[in-house]
């Protein structure tokens, strides 16, 4: 089939330049100006000769996606450590009032039963959202997700370890 002017694309911020593809996300097409082109290898190879195609993003779906993966892991990772906080609190929340008579964890069941649970809630939904932060935030650097995996494991370590020899 000849090329006319009707079945050639068009670059979409470029009406006078020809397409030579469309982004993988939003299907606009691209020129060779406005594409963030990367070669897709097979799973684990290093051969360079093994390139199973082109993928081509336009510069819109580069920043919306780069900026949603940031937001998102940061906000995991926030989360592990607001229940690490959460965490430490009860703990030494139900430590002081142990001590102080306020209460008595270790007979009243209702009461022990509550600050137990809600401490091992807390540490171990502080380590699914650490490990979920720490799965999306791969190639970051950040080290918040890793702190709170470290952070509420040495918390649920710790409880069952009271739980188990005492208070």
């Amino acid at each position: 089939m000849e090329p006319t002017a009707q079945n050639i694309s068009r670059c979409y911020a470029h009406p006078a330049v020809a397409a030579v593809g469309a982004c993988e996300r939003c299907s606009r097409p691209l020129c060779n100006t406005c594409a963030f082109s990367y070669s897709a290898r097979a799973e684990g190879s290093r051969d360079d000769s093994l390139v199973k195609r082109v993928l081509r993003f336009c510069p819109d779906c580069m920043l919306a996606g780069a900026g949603q993966a940031k937001r998102g892991s940061l906000a995991y990772a926030v989360g592990s450590v607001g229940c690490l906080l959460a965490s430490v609190v009860l703990f030494v929340g139900g430590f002081a009032m142990q001590r102080l008579g306020t209460i008595d964890l270790t007979h009243d069941k209702v009461a022990g039963g509550l600050f137990g649970g809600l401490l091992y809630a807390s540490s171990l939904g502080g380590i699914s959202l650490a490990l979920i932060g720490r799965e999306r935030s791969r190639h970051t650097g950040s080290p918040l997700a890793l702190i709170g995996i470290v952070g509420n494991g040495l918390a649920l370590a710790l409880m069952v370890i009271m739980s188990f020899f005492g208070r």
